[in-house]
């Protein structure tokens, strides 16, 4: 279940906890799959690598979204890849700088992800902000509901 745990000026910080029956090697790959993160994140249109190489630390891709209609463009880097357990991502371009944090840890089930996603909407104004904000928590809960889904039909 997610829920707002933070909210300041600038910045939502939302969490989410989901366990699945799978192996972590399997959740982190479909994780840093970015040509299925449609499948699972609905607001996304499409990923593009846009760094050579294989992905890892420090590589680069771009997410075209739609949030409440509008086609938003962000840059995105993989700062943290840790093979089997931690997997985070951050924005250095776009309109709504964000940075998402993927833990994955063995459970009795498989595995169990907890998530950190971190979204800057100061750029927007206060009363859109919130309105955002707002959809944002909504689109976050669907979106791992659909990522368990995904993950417990054997992907």
């Amino acid at each position: 279940m997610g829920k707002l745990i933070h909210n300041t000026a600038s910045c939502s910080v939302f969490t989410y906890a989901l366990d699945v029956p799978v192996l972590r090697p399997l959740v982190l790959s479909f994780l840093t799959d970015i040509s299925r993160m449609p499948e699972w994140a609905s607001n996304i249109a499409k990923c593009t690598q846009i760094s050579d190489g294989k992905l890892e630390e420090g590589s680069c891709f771009e997410v075209i979204s739609s949030v409440m209609g509008k086609t938003l463009t962000h840059e995105v880097i993989i700062i943290s890849l840790n093979p089997g357990f931690k997997y985070t991502v951050q924005s250095y371009s776009g309109p709504l700088p964000f940075r998402i944090e993927y833990n994955l840890q063995d459970s009795k089930k498989g595995t169990f992800i907890s998530s950190k996603s971190e979204i800057d909407f100061s750029g927007l104004g206060p009363f859109i902000s919130k309105i955002v904000e707002g959809f944002a928590k909504n689109q976050f809960e669907k979106d791992h509901q659909r990522l368990k889904e995904l993950l417990e039909s054997g992907i």
